[in-house]
């Protein structure tokens, strides 16, 4: 394998197991609250606040209720309960698939009971985008849902993954996630 080969799968993996090692440790640390604590309503249009990585190269909007901040050139967004993770990186050269098989392979080595549910094309930002969701169990016998969503932004693609408990209430987490993924723009350098 040649070192250009190489490098969109160090840095999936590294995506991968930061995104998972924060959740592990959020999980780890309390008693995170039951999942029914989760408010059923869905307000119509959620307010968002800016969170932007010039030099990582994108932007997206924080939903009301997540806090959002930048770890180097990855932004985590979480809500308070430890309920909800989204990770938002630059992955490395190459494809689409490539990228998004080796994040899938990370997290394999990272989790257990890991199976993978379906893969789906989803556009983002106008741009390719492969979606591929699941379930697993962290190394705290926390059972989660997944979303890995890797986006093409030539010379490089972005990884957005979503880690939730699996009891959380899916009425509340998709508009959530759907507000940070429809508002992921790639900034022009």
């Amino acid at each position: 394998m040649t070192r250009r080969a190489l490098l969109p799968l160090a840095l999936g993996a590294v995506a991968v197991l930061v995104g998972g090692w924060l959740v592990w440790r959020a999980w780890v640390h309390d008693d995170p609250p039951s999942a029914t604590s989760a408010p059923r309503s869905t307000p119509q249009a959620l307010r968002t606040t800016p969170l932007v990585d010039r030099a990582g190269g994108f932007r997206i909007r924080v939903p009301q209720g997540l806090h959002g901040r930048l770890d180097g050139h990855t932004a985590l967004v979480a809500r308070k309960d430890r309920s909800l993770l989204l990770v938002v990186a630059p992955s490395g050269p190459g494809s689409v698939r490539a990228a998004n098989r080796a994040v899938v392979a990370s997290m394999r080595a990272s989790y257990h009971r890991l199976k993978v549910l379906g893969r789906q094309p989803q556009p983002v930002d106008g741009r390719r985008g492969l979606s591929t969701f699941g379930t697993a169990t962290n190394h705290a016998g926390v059972r989660i849902r997944w979303v890995q969503l890797t986006v093409a932004a030539k010379p490089r693609t972005f990884t957005i993954a979503t880690y939730t408990r699996r009891d959380t209430d899916p009425h509340w987490v998709l508009p959530r996630v759907n507000a940070v993924v429809s508002s992921f723009r790639v900034l022009r350098r």
